[in-house]
């Protein structure tokens, strides 16, 4: 995202900015004052002006004994490798949230479809116990299994909704 693209070139600039201290500079220095000169306090009637001119040229060349600077490159390697390390695991959890959404709704067709297929077997037990042919302990085994298929579908939609409050978090929160 655009988001991440910033931070990215943030960092990787912070790193160039340290790695370039390194570098040697010159400067140019020019400075261009007056004075002035008197026997008497506050008395500047026959005092004596004393232009100055200053020029300058200064060389900075860090050496191999910089640590500082050495250790300020390290640092913004390892804080940019921190934020790309934390990028892609973003990326993994979002990859890894889309899959639980995509698996949770494959297992909630799944039971939906066990769902119904139990309602209808319950629906002809039912009718044979009513006719006499099953015992009350058939009958109850047979409704304990709808019940566990109910169970199962619920947990699956369970499943489900949350993954999706999940993404849904996730994108409010980048």
């Amino acid at each position: 995202t655009a988001f991440e693209a910033l931070h990215l070139t943030r960092y990787e600039s912070m790193l160039r900015q340290v790695t370039a201290q390194r570098a040697p500079t010159v400067s140019l220095v020019y400075q261009n004052s007056q004075t002035w000169a008197t026997d008497k306090f506050m008395n500047f009637s026959d005092g004596n002006n004393l232009p100055q001119q200053f020029f300058g040229v200064q060389i900075n060349m860090p050496g191999l004994f910089d640590f500082g600077a050495k250790q300020r490159i390290s640092q913004a390697k390892k804080q940019q490798l921190i934020y790309e390390s934390s990028l892609l695991t973003t990326q993994r959890e979002d990859e890894l949230l889309v899959l639980q959404l995509r698996q949770a709704g494959d297992q909630l067709e799944v039971n939906q479809t066990i769902l119904s297929l139990q309602e209808r077997n319950d629906v002809h037990v039912d009718n044979q116990y009513a006719a006499g042919l099953l015992s009350l302990d058939q009958r109850l085994d047979k409704y304990g299994e709808l019940l566990n298929a109910q169970d199962n579908y619920l947990q699956s939609l369970a499943a489900q909704t949350l993954a999706k409050y999940k993404i849904f978090i996730r994108q409010i929160n980048f």
